[in-house]
């Protein structure tokens, strides 16, 4: 038995793909575009040189204890600069980066406990710049625990 069964022209099946791919980009475009929006406000606000001068941290003690998976980290945080500093970015040994909320004014100490076992430590420190969360990665400070 013979059928005559045809299929599309190759140049309708061309066009056909052609607006597909167009379509699936602008979706993406939509979708994307907000994220890369996010990203670039959160890239553009950046410290200061005056933030930057006034910004002081000191690490006074880092220190591990504990037993087995029980490991804590305490660390001493001092602000011997001119400014309020809203927390910190902490990287702890080649894990990711993580926000702790610490308000330490200006000559203002405290503690931070952290879990497990850290031998180094990165930190961050973040302010507040006209309602805008501010990391300034130009004044980390880096510590080796014991």
């Amino acid at each position: 038995m013979k059928q005559n069964k045809r299929g599309i022209s190759p140049l309708i099946a061309t066009v056909i793909l052609i607006g597909a791919t167009i379509v699936i980009a602008a979706l993406l475009w939509i979708f994307l575009s907000k994220e890369v929006k996010l990203f670039s406000d959160k890239q553009g606000v950046k410290c200061t040189a005056q933030q930057m001068a006034e910004i002081e941290v000191v690490v006074s003690k880092c220190k591990s204890s504990g037993i087995g998976s029980d490991f804590k980290t305490i660390i001493s945080i001092q602000n011997a600069g001119k400014t309020d500093i809203a927390g910190f970015r902490i990287k702890a040994d080649d894990n990711p980066s993580f926000a702790s909320e610490m308000d330490l004014n200006p000559g203002e100490n405290k503690d931070k406990t952290l879990s497990g076992k850290i031998s180094k430590l990165t930190l961050f420190p973040i302010v507040i710049k006209d309602g805008k969360v501010v990391t300034c990665a130009e004044k980390l400070v880096e510590v080796t625990c014991s």
